[in-house]
């Protein structure tokens, strides 16, 4: 009996020792750590790979900047390679560095137009949906600038481009709404949905005032089965976030040159409020009387119905903000003064969403980024078995109301504009 105990535990000794074996293992020092990447066009046709590469001797201790020109010390390094396939050109690239390449912690994804209009996006998504070092919440931007250049610019604050890229996206998500924000698994999730068209951020590059280089987001692309169609500049970005309730928070400019009402009165006053133009010559410059107003609340829901047996969408969107800023005598005590801002409010709201609607309308080939096919099969089937064969050209002409209700809550610390008395 004791001989079989001693068996039984010198077999689990042994057994636990060989699990503790590692057998697959991958050595810090002999990893090279990509943070971007960046994807464009060979002049043989081939794919151009760059990748950003942190050193990490130099990131030791520090807290930011990035492959900065000018003397300054680089804490990463730029490498690019080509192949006929995005993995054959990593392949090589690692090779040469005598590390093996890990995606885990690659933040953002750069891909230049011009692979974007040749299909190219395709063969990328196919290597990322394949790879499982890829993260899903990878962000994936589009640019006219060589990703290169992108990848060689000097991140302000953050120690990494990609994470500076990744913070200013979500940033500006809060702030103005004027970029947009498509991961991987957002992209791969509208390739399945019927109608629908794939919608990637815009990325470029910009002089500081030190003459540094730096990137910016804003703006969008839009593709047609993985091929760029067009772009949507910032306030058709941000008319789009609207529609499909991805804002955050956005600050919108009142242009009030018409006027609001003054205090109680029922109609618009022309210009400033009274007794705020003097006796100015006719060529003077005249500031615009303009309100900041910070939305702190979007609501949008969109539904379809039938109108003479042909589809239409109904945009209804909910909105709550506050003033921030006031260059115009804005009566905010006075309920038709309040009412006159709401009702500006609503005006600039519906403006960006029918110029986000109008131009991808206006593509040659009719990009429904807004899943209004999606409402049309739900609310309709059979309408949709009718059009779906030719719902790119349709959505060309459908018919789409934007119905706003806008709602100013707040005024901040101050109601009335500071202003001097006369």
């Amino acid at each position: 009996m004791r001989g079989l105990r001693a068996v039984a535990l010198l077999i689990i000794v042994f057994t636990c020792a060989g699990l503790a074996g590692c057998w697959d293992r991958r050595e810090l020092n002999n990893i090279a750590f990509v943070f971007t990447m960046g994807i464009s066009r060979a002049p043989n046709g081939d794919f151009l790979v760059g990748l950003q590469i942190p050193i990490p001797r130099k990131l030791a201790g520090r807290g930011g900047g990035g492959a900065k020109g000018g003397g300054a010390e680089q804490n990463s390094l730029v490498r690019t390679t080509q192949g006929p396939t995005v993995d054959g050109a990593l392949r090589k690239l690692g090779a040469v560095l005598g590390r093996s390449l890990s995606f885990g912690h690659c933040d953002v994804i750069i891909v230049k137009d011009d692979v974007a209009k040749d299909g190219g996006l395709a063969s990328l998504l196919d290597f990322i949906s394949r790879f499982w070092e890829f993260r899903r919440q990878t962000i994936i931007l589009v640019s006219s600038r060589d990703p290169v250049e992108i990848l060689l610019s000097s991140p302000e604050l953050e120690t990494t481009l990609g994470e500076n890229l990744a913070k200013t996206v979500q940033e500006a998500i809060h702030d103005s709404s004027v970029c947009y924000i498509s991961t991987v698994r957002e992209i791969l999730e509208r390739q399945s949905i019927l109608g629908a068209h794939v919608v990637l951020g815009r990325v470029d590059l910009v002089n500081d005032p030190d003459g540094n280089r730096t990137s910016i987001v804003e703006g969008a692309a839009v593709f047609e089965r993985n091929r760029l169609v067009g772009f949507l500049d910032g306030d058709e970005t941000r008319g789009l976030n609207i529609i499909l309730n991805h804002i955050r928070g956005s600050a919108l400019s009142l242009d009030l040159t018409a006027g609001l009402p003054a205090d109680g009165e029922a109609g618009p006053t022309p210009g400033y409020h009274a007794g705020e133009r003097d006796n100015k010559s006719p060529d003077a410059a005249v500031p615009r009387p303009t309100v900041s107003v910070f939305i702190t609340r979007f609501n949008s829901k969109t539904a379809a119905r039938l109108e003479g047996g042909q589809p239409v969408i109904d945009v209804k969107i909910n909105v709550t903000g506050q003033v921030t800023e006031a260059s115009y005598a804005v009566p905010l005590q006075s309920p038709g003064g309040l009412s006159a801002l709401n009702g500006a409010l609503a005006k600039r709201v519906e403006g960006l969403c029918r110029a986000a609607i109008a131009k991808t309308q206006s593509f040659p080939v009719g990009c429904d980024v807004f899943f209004f096919s999606e409402a049309i099969h739900d609310r309709f089937p059979a309408v949709w078995a009718a059009i779906s064969d030719r719902w790119d050209e349709y959505y060309k002409t459908l018919k789409v109301n934007v119905i706003v209700n806008a709602n100013i809550i707040e005024s901040g610390m101050a109601c009335d504009p500071i202003s001097p008395h006369r």
